[in-house]
């Protein structure tokens, strides 16, 4: 009687056992899969700026959701865009929101499909003020209407802005996102909303 018992429990230790052996490999299967659909590909694609900084991305391809005063529109978010001594005049050193506004973007249109690769933002040139975005989302669409997130397989792509307002930082996608319009969506900043912007991007082949 005890040998069979001692048989059981030794059989249902051994299933035990190999259930969480399974379940382990499982997990790490899922695992691995996870990491392959959200990590970067050995070599990510490089391709040159858009042209922002270099105005070859003209005025009429810059929008945004609002703009907090005349001089801080849309035009004014290029990489290293440098304000005038007066920070109330017309030639302010960023984009800068509305603060009333809910939600902000700042788009730019490429004219033409291209394939994104990376944004670079930097905060306001200012030399009061520390006014810089720390997370965005980023979106894409062809007609300007209907908008996708970047997504990672399980959530929204937040990428992590600046912690100062001079520094450039760059956030690379991990594979290119073929679109006509980007749009940075700030989530979180530093004083008020303001950003300068360049976007990474490789013309199409068959253009």
């Amino acid at each position: 009687m005890a040998k069979k018992q001692q048989e059981e429990e030794e059989r249902a230790r051994k299933e035990k056992a190999e259930k969480a052996e399974r379940l382990r490999k499982q997990w790490e299967e899922e695992e691995a899969e996870r990491l392959k659909q959200t990590s970067f590909p050995a070599d990510p694609k490089k391709c040159p700026p858009l042209g922002l900084e270099s105005h070859r991305v003209e005025d009429d391809q810059l929008l945004a959701s609002s703009q907090s005063h005349h001089g801080f529109a849309a035009q004014r978010g290029r990489l290293n865009m440098q304000s005038s001594e007066d920070e109330e005049d017309m030639y302010g050193g960023a984009w800068c929101a509305e603060s009333e506004e809910k939600e902000h973007w700042f788009q730019v249109d490429a004219r033409r499909e291209v394939e994104f690769t990376a944004v670079i933002t930097q905060g306001r040139n200012s030399e009061q003020l520390e006014d810089f975005v720390s997370s965005y989302f980023v979106a894409f669409s062809n007609d300007s209407r209907d908008w996708t997130v970047l997504h990672d397989g399980y959530a929204e792509w937040l990428f992590y802005g600046n912690v100062d307002k001079e520094t450039p930082v760059m956030s690379q996608f991990a594979a290119p996102v073929v679109a006509r319009y980007i749009r940075i969506l700030p989530q979180s900043w530093n004083g008020s909303l303001c950003l300068r912007a360049e976007v990474l991007a490789c013309q199409l082949q068959s253009q």
